[in-house]
């Protein structure tokens, strides 16, 4: 998608400025509504085999799922963000309470030559829920839950009072795969 130097420069001008010259971030505060979609990479392994029939012909022996998680995941909920106190050392507070559903992006079957079978999952749901301690700065929010700390870049919308009411942050989670929250302040 190409931007046109006009609408470029008409979003600088109705967007806040966020930088570190001192312009005062917004602050992610109270309950948000969130949506999040989450992609994981799958590899597939095709080997090849010669024809010994027919010269010089290949054809393909096996697929196989490679590496790779081969999940997608869609959720929905709240997400509670409670900032740090003032003059405190530390992060904030974020909760999540939600509903996911999540499974292989693909189904890979085998039939044929007495095998069969289905690799993946089929899509399932679940309700989701935690907490983990948070910072943020202009284009960062930083998510810490026990050991794993997950950085995303974060980008925000309206502000009122100080408060962000709307933000998208978007970055890779501890198993390599894509995610991207949305949030509407509540």
């Amino acid at each position: 998608m190409k931007l046109s130097a006009v609408a470029v420069a008409a979003a600088l001008l109705i967007m806040p400025a966020f930088s570190a010259s001192g312009t005062t971030v917004p602050v992610l505060s109270g309950t948000y509504v969130y949506s999040s979609n989450t992609f994981c990479q799958l590899d597939v392994v095709t080997k090849y085999a010669t024809s010994k029939a027919i010269a010089n012909t290949s054809f393909v022996a096996t697929i196989t799922a490679g590496g790779g998680n081969n999940t997608v995941a869609l959720s929905a909920g709240t997400l509670t963000f409670t900032p740090p106190i003032a003059g405190t050392s530390g992060g904030g507070k974020a909760t999540i309470s939600g509903w996911e559903i999540d499974g292989s992006s693909i189904l890979l079957t085998s039939t044929g030559a007495g095998t069969s079978g289905t690799g993946g999952a089929a899509l399932a749901s679940d309700a989701q829920s935690g907490t983990a301690t948070f910072a943020q700065t202009a284009t960062t929010l930083k998510l810490t839950e026990g050991s794993t700390v997950l950085t995303y870049h974060i980008y925000y919308g309206k502000v009122t009072n100080g408060i962000a009411q709307f933000a998208t942050f978007i970055g890779t989670d501890n198993k390599g795969c894509a995610e991207r929250y949305t949030l509407t302040h509540d």
